[in-house]
């Protein structure tokens, strides 16, 4: 004897349905744009990154005390005579904006930083900035060339 014996109801059938992908979810910021090119000089980009936050990086307390403006006169420069300069720090000491006013210019340079001295090379020129107990000042020592001038200056720290 054979008993057959079946369920009351069946399994549902498989079936594949295709659904559309969703579409990515859109920024709802939009994409920055390129600027055109800005006629800004070195200095005033070096201004710039000083009170730029992505130019802010993790600094000690003594690195820190060379970031900002730093102005000071050479006296008796062969040919020149007296010359105003301008020193923007920035990056904890490890970079440098020199402006010489009577010349006009300026140009940016690498320097190391062991948090109480300063030392970078311009092309022609070493320079070393070493700060005072006070932290408002520096003084500051350029060699030109081949010994040809050797002036050390008093430098102020004009803004932070």
């Amino acid at each position: 004897m054979l008993l057959f014996i079946t369920p009351d109801r069946l399994p549902a059938p498989v079936s594949e349905i295709e659904t559309p992908t969703p579409a990515p979810e859109q920024s709802a910021r939009p994409k920055s744009k390129r600027k055109a090119k800005s006629t800004d000089t070195s200095a005033d980009l070096a201004k710039r990154e000083v009170s730029s936050p992505t130019a802010k990086t993790e600094k000690t307390a003594t690195n820190s005390l060379f970031d900002g403006r730093w102005a000071g006169t050479f006296i008796g420069v062969p040919a020149k005579g007296n010359v105003d300069y301008a020193l923007t720090i920035i990056a904890a000491g490890t970079m440098v904006t020199e402006r010489a006013i009577w010349f006009g210019s300026s140009s940016t340079h690498h320097a190391t930083c062991d948090g109480k001295t300063m030392r970078w090379n311009d092309g022609t020129s070493e320079w070393t900035a070493t700060l005072n107990k006070d932290g408002r000042t520096a003084t500051v020592t350029n060699d030109y060339g081949l010994g040809s001038y050797h002036s050390s200056v008093l430098f102020r720290k004009t803004s932070p």
